[in-house]
């Protein structure tokens, strides 16, 4: 029997899983590689195990007679093909981590990943960090964490319960059926997770969900629900709620939540990303729907090929709009609304970033399909290029106030970084037309990418090591002398290679200077060189990296803390009025009963104003939906 080890000596996020030392396989053909894979390895944690295997069949022995933790496995391991970790993996109870390893993405890597269930793909050459980053994945995965279901059927209570069983973490799983139980419930015992349905309670799970992120401060609360929901998302993370699942899901959209709400890094977000979120919403569904051959050949059928008209494809219904009376319910991506045809709610602005996302599609396909000559080959690639457009323009925009410009110049970047600019002029020029850029937006992008500082990240970079990068480059940066920048969150994206590091400010360079509630984001390529930066201070003129009004700034917050707003339960953010004039406000989460909404703190309002936020989930007046002579009762008057 082997010893119990002592505590890993990188002091991982958290506890070790069991007694025993971690036990690694590295199957590489390569000699080199493994050697240096465990070397970095050892240095994270001198007492892991290190299992090596030249070739597939090795591996699979190894698989078969030991207790595999982790497994990094080479796509290119000869011998091997996937399908001895899937047959082990089916007659096994250990819960192991695969990592599929590749010197470069290649089109097959997915296939391979998918079939092995590879947590993630890491590319060569090894990196530290990233390697030390994966064993603290692992330990979180099988740290034992209590979940809460609050949902009022038993039935989806128990698929939940099922999907929560299949995924890689360990859960120990409650339920119950109320909103009142569940705070009853999070007052009795600690969860980690709470899974919230947005039904429950008459519909008012929104507010219950709110309850109890109140009074569970320790536990990360997830709403659930319909597409009806999504115009409260950005809303949602205001009240301490960490995340939101759109109705369906699956398995793995559900493990991808959680992975989502079990990271540290919470933003605030502003009505523009709900504007945003409505658009994202509308492409995914157009855009994921594609991913379905069936669904491809329909379109194409109905359409005769010619995509530039109104389709199935391009139109889209929400239920919520006709039950609050606010936005369109039913939309379509084609048409030429421009900002100026639109109101500033976020359904009805969201369709000008949508529209004009459908032309460009149209454009990619029209320009594949003459190239190509296969229609159904050319319209799924269009989809796939719009997808990764979509999922990329986050890593490229500011971190806490979002607006439609700032969306497009993302996807000019993103086309920059991922397509080598293929697409530029169709969407500046689609952008223009569509009043999303002024006349000056491309030349302000162009100014933004000249102004990117001039930074690299440090081989191996860890955590550490981040930090002094940010600490030594404060100016460079665009952070003045009475400000300081604090390390946030570190996010590694290995399939593009990407690295994502988020940073917020803070009220002087001190270590204990006080954090203020403004974030910004800087996006290093696989090479290293920094891609991006948005700075978290309030943009002065055409570029976010120019030099800021740090003077008039410190001066408000100086004035902010002499009106006690610091001393009200938010920190305090720096921001601009609508007027573009800089302010500092602070916002505290309040609710009583089911009611949530922001009570923001302001030089004009020190006492608070009361914001309302999230959107009644029922309105008080129904009558414009319902038919003649319908009454509609409330629980006041079922008591009666």
């Amino acid at each position: 029997m082997e010893e119990a080890a002592p505590p890993p000596s990188w002091t991982p996020d958290e506890p070790a899983i069991a007694a025993g030392r971690l036990r690694v396989l590295v199957a590489d053909s390569a000699g080199t590689d493994r050697f240096s894979l465990g070397a970095i390895l050892r240095r994270i944690e001198p007492t892991i195990e290190i299992l090596e295997a030249p070739n597939g069949a090795v591996a699979e022995r190894l698989l078969r007679e030991r207790n595999v933790d982790i497994g990094f496995i080479d796509r290119r391991l000869p011998g091997f093909d996937g399908r001895e970790v899937q047959n082990w993996a089916s007659t096994s109870d250990n819960r192991s981590m695969f990592v599929l390893v590749s010197d470069r993405l290649v089109p097959k890597w997915s296939e391979i990943a998918t079939l092995i269930n590879a947590y993630e793909v890491m590319l060569k050459p090894f990196n530290e960090s990233h390697v030390e980053n994966l064993l603290k994945v692992f330990w979180r995965l099988n740290r034992s964490a209590d979940v809460l279901i609050v949902d009022r059927s038993r039935t989806a209570r128990k698929i939940i319960r099922d999907m929560l069983e299949r995924t890689r973490f360990n859960f120990r799983v409650d339920e119950t059926d109320t909103g009142a139980n569940a705070l009853r419930a999070v007052k009795a015992s600690a969860f980690d997770i709470v899974l919230v349905d947005a039904g429950v309670d008459g519909g008012m799970g929104a507010e219950a969900a709110c309850r109890v992120a109140r009074d569970a401060p320790g536990s990360k609360v997830v709403l659930i629900g319909g597409a009806d929901m999504r115009t409260s998302r950005s809303a949602l993370t205001q009240f301490d709620l960490s995340g939101f699942i759109l109705k369906p899901f699956d398995g793995a959209v559900l493990e991808s939540a959680l992975h989502d709400v079990l990271k540290p890094n919470q933003d605030i977000s502003d009505p523009g990303y709900d504007t945003w979120g409505e658009s994202l919403g509308d492409q995914i569904a157009m855009w994921a729907s594609l991913r379905n051959p069936e669904r491809v050949r329909g379109v194409i059928a109905e359409t005769s090929g010619d995509l530039y008209k109104s389709n199935s494809l391009t139109r889209m219904g929400e239920f919520s709009a006709s039950l609050t009376g606010r936005g369109t319910g039913v939309r379509d991506a084609f048409h030429n609304k421009k900002v100026s045809d639109t109101t500033e709610e976020v359904h009805d602005r969201s369709e000008v970033l949508t529209g004009a996302a459908y032309k460009v599609f149209t454009l990619i396909y029209n320009g594949l399909k003459n190239g190509q000559g296969n229609e159904h080959a050319a319209l799924t690639e269009a989809a796939d290029i719009m997808g990764v457009f979509l999922t990329h323009t986050a890593d490229f925009t500011p971190e806490n106030r979002l607006t439609l410009e700032d969306l497009g110049k993302a996807y000019l970047k993103v086309d920059k970084e991922l397509f080598g600019g293929r697409y530029h002029t169709m969407f500046a020029d689609e952008f223009i037309n569509r009043e999303i850029f002024n006349t000056g937006s491309v030349g302000e992008w162009m100014a933004h990418e000249a102004a990117v500082p001039q930074l690299r990240l440090p081989k191996r970079a860890s955590i550490h090591k981040l930090e002094r990068l940010v600490q030594g480059n404060l100016d460079l940066l665009g952070i003045g002398p009475d400000f300081g920048l604090k390390l946030q969150s570190v996010t590694r994206d290995a399939r593009f290679g990407k690295t994502i590091v988020r940073v917020q400010l803070t009220d002087g360079r001190s270590s204990d200077a006080a954090l203020l509630d403004n974030h910004g984001i800087l996006t290093f390529r696989a090479d290293g060189t920094l891609a991006d930066y948005h700075t978290p201070l309030p943009s002065e003129g055409t570029s976010p990296i120019q030099t800021q009004s740090h003077v008039r700034a410190l001066a408000f917050v100086n004035q902010a803390k002499q009106l006690g707003l610091d001393r009200r339960g938010g920190l305090l953010s720096i921001v601009r009025r609508p007027d573009g004039q800089l302010t500092v406000e602070s916002r505290v989460m309040r609710s009583e009963d089911i009611y949530c909404w922001i009570e923001a703190f302001t030089f004009e309002h020190p006492e608070g104003e009361r914001r309302e936020v999230i959107v009644p989930t029922i309105p008080g007046n129904l009558s414009g939906i319902q038919p003649n002579g319908v009454q509609i009762l409330t629980a006041s008057d079922l008591n009666k």
